[in-house]
């Protein structure tokens, strides 16, 4: 997704064959946060939906 996007505020998931739509925000934020911490960085434009919608960009940081 890197590049595609900035900054997101909702994730809203269709599926019109069903009749439906629910907001995903919160499922995509811990993907996300999952992703961040095996590369050790957020993204600046990530940071406010992890914010929102996440655990809040708390992740552990490798040292250098």
């Amino acid at each position: 997704m890197d590049g595609q996007y900035s900054s997101p505020i909702r994730i809203v998931s269709f599926n019109t064959s069903e009749g439906w739509s629910r907001d995903a925000s919160e499922d995509i934020a811990e993907e996300l946060q999952r992703r961040c911490a095996e590369c050790g960085e957020v993204p600046p434009s990530l940071e406010g939906f992890l914010e929102i919608h996440g655990r809040g960009v708390d992740i552990q940081l490798m040292l250098l």
